[in-house]
């Protein structure tokens, strides 16, 4: 059997309010399409003590090769698989579907009077800005070297912050 790295075990707790981008001991709460999602660490994260009152438990470790996520969440036990690096390295658990998802490497920046994409090319080192006009909406491609949340953290630094939201992978269709 080969040993495992922990990287880390953490404890979450949020509320409505704390929604739409919350950061405690290395992980967020984000909303996504309308939902909360806990974006699960792709980095090293320090352990932290239980908390009793805390409805989500994130535990992460490492392999050689691969990177394990378990999440507790009112009563059960999920378990993803990530590779240490790349673009399927980054994942989400949603808690009202009970999944995981990957995060895809841009973010959804809503244009809103005021809303300057040159600008928000500049906060977050895009390298690309598709505008959507007619829908009202922009997705910016971060390079490979930005976590989506990241930016979307740094988009809040921005006077009159833009609204960013994560995007997520399209589940696979199933066939029947």
């Amino acid at each position: 059997m080969r040993a495992a790295r922990v990287c880390g075990i953490a404890m979450v707790l949020t509320t409505a309010a704390q929604a739409q981008e919350s950061m405690t001991d290395g992980l967020r709460m984000a909303a996504v399409e309308g939902r909360e999602v806990l974006v699960l660490p792709d980095v090293t994260v320090s352990p932290d003590a239980p908390s009793e009152r805390t409805p989500i438990a994130v535990r992460t470790w490492e392999t050689a090769e691969r990177r394990y996520h378990e999440v507790e969440f009112e009563g059960e036990t999920f378990t993803a698989s990530t590779p240490l690096r790349g673009p399927r390295s980054r994942i989400v658990f949603d808690p009202a579907r009970r999944t995981f998802s990957t995060l895809l490497p841009s973010v959804r920046v809503e244009l809103e009077q005021g809303v300057r994409t040159e600008a928000i090319a500049a906060v977050v080192d895009a390298t690309r800005i598709t505008v959507f006009e007619a829908l009202g909406f922009a997705i910016v491609d971060l390079p490979a070297d930005v976590h989506p949340a990241e930016a979307i953290s740094r988009l809040q630094r921005l006077p009159g912050p833009p609204r960013a939201t994560l995007r997520l992978s399209a589940p696979p269709i199933e066939w029947r």
